[in-house]
């Protein structure tokens, strides 16, 4: 694990996610996976596709239950960091959240505040 890692996974309390939350590329629209877990300022996802470390996405967190009476949290991330399990059918990507309006803020913080419950 890099520095930049080690310092991005200690900075915030991450929140483990309960329920299922699919996340999409809007920009390419397809799926990358599952959301893992989430703070206000990243987010970790595992799936099937893999994604580049040290690119822009434009993501979709597709909610099973709407919060806030929405079900999608749209968000500009940058990928930190991406493995592959050791069969490469899986990948886990570490994303810093870098483009958010106050609407997908709140709703993140009313997930992770749910997910606290």
């Amino acid at each position: 694990m890099s520095e930049l890692e080690r310092a991005y996974e200690r900075r915030l309390k991450r929140h483990a996610v309960s329920g299922a939350i699919d996340i999409y590329d809007s920009n390419r629209d397809t799926y990358l996976g599952r959301l893992v877990n989430i703070h206000q300022e990243g987010l970790m996802l595992m799936g099937p596709v893999a994604v580049e470390r040290d690119h822009l996405y434009q993501l979709q967190l597709q909610l099973s239950s709407p919060i806030n009476g929405r079900s999608v949290i749209p968000l500009g991330v940058d990928c930190l960091w991406a493995r592959a399990s050791e069969d490469h059918r899986q990948h886990w990507s570490g994303f810093q959240i870098i483009d958010l309006s106050d609407e997908a803020l709140a709703d993140i913080l009313c997930l992770i505040e749910t997910m606290n419950e």
